[in-house]
């Protein structure tokens, strides 16, 4: 019983000191202190998503199902927001995420890779249980500040 104990105790300080690496990278999830320049959200607007205003489901096969965009400048930043915070693009970069969900509740970073100028970030949302929390399908963002890394790709997928 002692061993298992044991083997447990190392298995959790492992899983706790590796993290998954949001520390590491210093990453920040954006909630608010933003507007996104007019015509943006329009323009990238997810296949399956439902639009309030047009009162119907984007069914248009020609949109993609998420978009991604790697911030690394002022003039990228300029491109996609009237207003945002203050970053250092010396030492930050900023991951826009664009997707259709189904929770309005928070979401967590869950795992991050990067190998080979490639970012893997996994999320999930902070569900309480027992509650509903499932919406119709609508757009949503997911918006990152991090440590500047060289990037060709980023992937974002839901845990």
């Amino acid at each position: 019983m002692k061993k298992i104990l044991i083997s447990l105790f190392l298995l959790f300080a492992v899983m706790y000191i590796t993290g998954c690496n949001v520390k590491k990278y210093n990453i920040k999830i954006i909630e608010n202190g933003y507007t996104f320049n007019d015509g943006v959200l329009e323009e990238y607007f997810p296949y399956g998503a439902y639009n309030f205003n047009l009162n119907q489901y984007n069914t248009n096969t020609n949109s993609r199902e998420d978009y991604t965009f790697i911030i690394k400048d002022e003039n990228q930043l300029n491109e996609l927001f009237t207003e945002f915070e203050d970053i250092n693009f010396d030492k930050q970069m900023v991951i826009v995420y664009i997707y259709t969900g189904i929770y309005d509740s928070k979401v967590k970073i869950t795992e991050v890779e990067y190998e080979e100028l490639e970012l893997s970030i996994e999320f999930s949302y902070k569900l309480k249980k027992g509650t509903g929390s499932a919406t119709m399908p609508k757009q949503k963002t997911l918006i990152i500040i991090m440590d500047k890394l060289e990037l060709i790709e980023v992937d974002i997928e839901e845990d």
